[in-house]
This record gives structure tokens, sequence and C-alpha cells, in this order.
């Protein structure tokens, strides 16, 4: 699996596929059946299984006082990701810069 923590643009190899975005702190079954549907998804369009996340969790950056102490380190959770057969994974460096972009 490839592990992409830097802004800018995505590698091209990182194209094409199925991405979902979420924290994914713990990776739990919930977790597994969403990377199963992306993978499907990926698949049918000959593309990677990518999952964007944020490195740290949002709320550590805006409310820290209040911020969920997290299950998994990032490390731990690409191990997990992984082992889901994911291809790629974004730990987007997330400040508050990066947050108050629009959707």
């Amino acid at each position: 699996m490839i592990v992409w923590n830097q802004r800018g643009p995505l590698p091209e190899s990182f194209r094409g596929g199925a991405v979902t975005i979420g924290n994914f702190d713990g990776v739990h079954r919930g977790h597994a059946a969403i990377v199963a549907c992306a993978k499907r998804l990926a698949a049918e369009r000959g593309g990677p299984t990518v999952v964007f996340t944020f490195d740290p969790h949002p709320a550590q950056v805006l409310r820290r006082d209040a911020a969920p102490i997290p299950l998994t380190t990032t490390a731990r959770k690409a191990e997990l990701l992984e082992a889901l057969g994911v291809d790629c994974l974004v730990a987007y460096p997330t400040d508050r810069a990066f947050l108050q972009y629009d959707a």
C-alpha cells in the first residue's frame, strides 16, 4: 500500500478508482464495510482503492481540549487498512488553513 502524507497533487497512480473519506479511527467493521464497497467500485473502474483520512483528527486542530483520544496511530491505521486491501492511503496533514476550505 502506498501512503501519502504530504500536501500537493496526488500521484497519477491514485486516480481512476474509488475514494472514501473519513477518520477511520480504530478501523472497525463499519470501516471494513465501507472499504469493501470502495474496493468493488474501484475494481469496476479498473483503478485503486483510496482512503483519505486526516492527520491529526480535525477536532485536535479546532478544539484540542474536547478532541477525542485517538484509538490508533496513523501507522497502525495504515496497517489495518492495508490488511483490508486498500491500495493507497492519504493521511492528509490537517491544519486550520485546510479545515477552512469549503466542501
